[in-house]
């Protein structure tokens, strides 16, 4: 009997067994369609994801459509160099003396090997001394250095096809061209009159000139522009950026000069493709005035901010909400307004929203003249940035409490160093959730350094196993609770 009440008990349990099996299926099949069907969670999601990005392509493409109408407009006011052939020749004036009568025309070469692309020359020039005009087909071309048999100026013009130019690259004669006449249409992709961080560039020169309407219309690339050219006595021509649609780069171009006045709102409206502004106004003591709204708001597809305003200590006003509104693909802000203290009042809370691809906020606002509290959503849409280091490091104008939520949503963040370090009028609790969401985090190095006024707590980061960096974290900040016997010494 017992055998048989086993077996028995035996075949309940296998069919049970295989009931729930056949149940676990049905639900796990169940589970699946919900997720993986045509109306299943990750398809609705992976359907949302991709409708967002179509979203975002039909505005910048209606962004752009409106850009081009804008720009068209400013276009026709420009010189005709289609009515007008003169305007064709590239002019600049020389000055050589007896101890060196000659010049080297800065062509240079120019190879892309991965996109197969390279400088071409095939240009006239005339050197303005009554000797037979020559032709240069190559950036070796010993036509390119002429000899003046005495000294005086005189005015080189260029005709043709000359794709590099570049006192960069050829510095030789930087400090004997004195002008730039007319920009002409020469096919120019490269241009620059600058120098380098320990040398000057074009120092002579004084002036910018208005180019005519096809100037610039193949230019690439004007990274260097006018770097450290200190002997600019004028404001950026109001047509210099206007109709330049291949551009990609004006990184440095104007960065330690001596360009002076304020910033056209229109100032870089005809830059559909310019992706990177990295540094261009970097050490411009001239500039002065607020920074208009509108600024950016035609360069759709710029990705790099880094510097751009850095130690432009008279820039005075506040910082426009909407400056980066139309720049989403932007993923740099190191430095952007680093060492601006004549920049003041609140930084706007929308700042940064509809810049989603942003990577680093490294010294953004470092040693600034912001003030106010910090926005709590300031970064609440930045989820891919990794580097807050030294981001509003010596901010002295900020006050009150620093948000819980301020990183809710960056949870790739790796290093807080210096974040806040020698923000001496914050004098609010410190949130003891501040960082729970940025587990990546390996660097608290003077994260709150001389922070003297911060309350409450310290965050008991040393409980942390993954932390590297830390040393100063909470040095000086003697308002906090238990100071310093409550913090580990490494810690202070």
């Amino acid at each position: 009997m017992k055998t048989e009440k086993l077996k028995k008990n035996r075949g309940i349990t296998l069919i049970a067994l295989v009931i729930t099996i056949i149940v676990l299926l049905i639900l796990a099949g169940v589970t699946i369609a919900t997720l993986t069907g045509d109306n299943g969670i990750l398809t609705k999601a992976r359907k949302a994801k991709e409708e967002t990005e179509q979203a975002q392509d039909n505005e910048i493409q209606n962004l752009e459509d409106m850009v081009m109408l804008i720009d068209n407009k400013k276009i026709e006011q420009m010189p005709d160099d289609e009515q007008h052939v003169e305007l064709k020749t590239f002019i600049t004036k020389w000055k050589v003396n007896d101890e060196d009568r000659s010049i080297i025309l800065p062509i240079y070469e120019y190879k892309d090997n991965e996109n197969g692309l390279q400088y071409e020359y095939n240009f006239n020039v005339d050197y303005g001394d009554g000797t037979p005009i020559v032709t240069i087909t190559s950036a070796t071309d010993s036509n390119r250095v002429h000899t003046y048999a005495k000294a005086g100026e005189y005015e080189v013009k260029i005709t043709g096809k000359c794709e590099g130019f570049s006192f960069f690259n050829v510095p030789n004669s930087k400090d004997k061209i004195i002008e730039i006449v007319q920009w002409g249409v020469i096919g120019i992709k490269h241009i620059d009159f600058g120098g380098n961080d320990d040398d000057k560039g074009c120092t002579q020169i004084t002036n910018i000139p208005n180019p005519s309407k096809n100037s610039f219309r193949e230019a690439v690339d004007f990274s260097r522009l006018f770097y450290n050219c200190d002997g600019l006595n004028c404001e950026i021509p109001e047509y210099l950026f206007t109709n330049a649609p291949n551009l990609q780069t004006l990184q440095s171009a104007f960065a330690s000069s001596t360009i002076k006045g304020s910033l056209a709102e229109d100032t870089f409206c005809g830059l559909p493709n310019i992706i990177s502004f990295r540094d261009i106004f970097y050490d411009c003591d001239g500039l002065v005035g607020n920074i208009p709204e509108n600024l950016f708001s035609n360069n759709l597809k710029v990705t790099n901010f880094q510097g751009v305003f850095a130690e432009c200590s008279n820039l005075n006003g506040t910082i426009p909400e909407k400056l980066f509104a139309n720049n989403i693909k932007a993923t740099n802000f190191y430095a952007t307004f680093s060492h601006c203290i004549g920049i003041t009042g609140n930084i706007p809370e929308k700042l940064f929203c509809n810049n989603q691809k942003v990577e680093t906020f490294f010294g953004t606002f470092e040693s600034s003249g912001v003030s106010g509290s910090i926005p709590e959503k300031l970064f609440f849409y930045n989820t891919k940035v990794k580097n807050m280091e030294y981001t509003f490091y010596e901010c002295k104008g900020l006050t009150g409490s620093i948000p819980e939520n301020l990183f809710i949503n960056n949870k790739e963040i790796d290093s807080f160093c210096c974040t806040f370090a020698w923000c001496i009028n914050i004098d609010g609790i410190l949130p003891i959730n501040l960082f729970s969401s940025n587990n990546k985090v390996t660097n608290f190095t003077s994260t709150f350094d001389g922070c003297s006024k911060l309350q409450g707590n310290a965050i008991e980061l040393w409980n942390r196993t993954n932390i590297e960096e830390f040393s100063y974290c909470y040095r000086g900040c003697s308002n906090l609770e238990g100071y310093p016997d409550a913090i580990p010494t490494s810690w202070r």
